[in-house]
């Protein structure tokens, strides 16, 4: 089976991650790691970001 839309070469990933605590934000940062031209965007309830991956997604 196809699947419904295939991404052309240039088209950009658009990635969402629910959750910004530890997973998520290793999630994403897996993500752009994988493909730096990647739009990743994090949905979260809570006001504060794990720290430790925001240093790290910053380096």
């Amino acid at each position: 089976m196809k699947a419904a839309r295939e991404l052309s070469t240039n088209e950009k990933k658009r990635i969402v991650i629910i959750g910004g605590v530890a997973a998520g934000t290793s999630a994403a940062s897996k993500a752009k790691r994988i493909d730096p031209n990647a739009d990743v965007k994090i949905i979260q309830e809570e006001s504060v970001v794990s720290i430790v991956r925001v240093v790290y997604l910053m380096s």
